[in-house]
């Protein structure tokens, strides 16, 4: 396991690449977080040393090993924007028109990104907001590059223009989406793109923006359910912030989605259809014969309580017990 030495020699030696975390061998990624801390990862046990710029994230090659925790590091998912956004955010690539839109995508790709993500709306002094950023045009200038290449395109983006423009532009993924109409709705429905509604940053945000933005996004998750929308759980998490810590900050994610729809779809949202979201189906999500035998255990039903998500007593990993009562 590299230490905080380790991960601020590696960024002053390789500029191109900002991200170390842990992961499996066969690629999956366990943990990032990116407050360069130690962290008692509680659903694997096992300890990170990570550090994550938002325009850059760590892919390995999908090589198995058994349950082997490896450290490896390359470009995997690359952020594009427009240019004022793209100084909002951090270190994303900024593209501003379909040519330069496209530039960018294809060299990400050549860079090794295996995921493209749009950031689609922002606001007027930061990056959430609902202003929209690219036209139908050029979203799908990009997400038509990232399919040539086999690679999914996730948006950044709410309000109902942005996300309408992105799902017309042909994304596979809108991360947040609240605040649309039910035309914009319908269409995301009839195309049937992801929705990952990513309640418990605002949950967690105790300012007057921070309650009403939850307040209307658990309205727009409620209509989104009720129309048969394809749901993933996500977090919008690095689990840098307060209280945020992945394993059980994550199990939060599905107690919040629970109090708009029953338990049971809940639990479908963060793992069968957010394995799908992630191309991975697969492999993970369900319990089949085949798949990773990925296991977590909890002492209570949680399909009549989904707090007890947030006390695992028992992991398996890849065939392998991590931790056990």
């Amino acid at each position: 396991m590299p230490n905080l030495g380790d991960v601020k020699k590696y960024l002053a030696d390789e500029s191109g690449l900002a991200t170390i975390s842990t992961t499996q061998a066969d690629g999956r990624v366990l943990s990032s977080i990116a407050n360069c801390g130690v962290i008692d990862h509680s659903l694997t046990g096992e300890p990170c040393v990570a550090l994550v710029s938002m325009g850059r994230a760590a892919r390995l090659d999908h090589v198995r090993r058994g349950s082997q925790i490896t450290i490896a590091i390359r470009r995997g998912w690359t952020w594009i924007s427009v240019t004022g956004q793209a100084d909002l955010i951090g270190p994303a690539d900024p593209a501003d028109g379909v040519d330069a839109c496209i530039r960018a995508v294809q060299q990400s790709l050549l860079e090794g990104s295996s995921l493209l993500k749009i950031g689609a709306s922002a606001g007027v002094d930061s990056a959430w907001g609902e202003i929209p950023t690219y036209s139908i045009d050029e979203v799908r200038a990009m997400t038509e590059v990232a399919r040539a290449w086999g690679v999914q395109t996730a948006v950044h983006a709410m309000g109902d223009e942005a996300v309408r423009r992105s799902v017309l532009g042909g994304v596979d993924t809108v991360e947040h989406g609240y605040n649309i109409t039910p035309d914009t709705l319908n269409l995301i429905v009839e195309r049937r793109v992801f929705l990952v509604p990513t309640l418990r940053i605002r949950h967690n945000d105790a300012s007057e923006w921070g309650k009403e933005t939850f307040k209307v996004q658990l309205e727009s998750l409620k209509r989104a359910h009720e129309a048969g929308a394809r749901l993933a759980l996500g977090t919008d998490s690095t689990g840098a912030e307060e209280g945020s810590v992945h394993g059980h900050g994550n199990a939060i994610e599905f107690k919040l989605m629970g109090e708009v729809m029953e338990p049971r779809d809940a639990l479908v949202a963060g793992m069968k259809t957010a394995a799908e979201a992630m191309g991975l189906e697969d492999d993970i999500g369900t319990l089949e014969a085949g798949k990773y035998a990925d296991v977590v255990a909890v002492r209570d039903d949680p399909l009549k309580n989904l707090d007890v998500l947030q006390h695992v007593e028992f992991v398996m990993q890849g065939g392998k017990v991590i931790k056990r009562p």
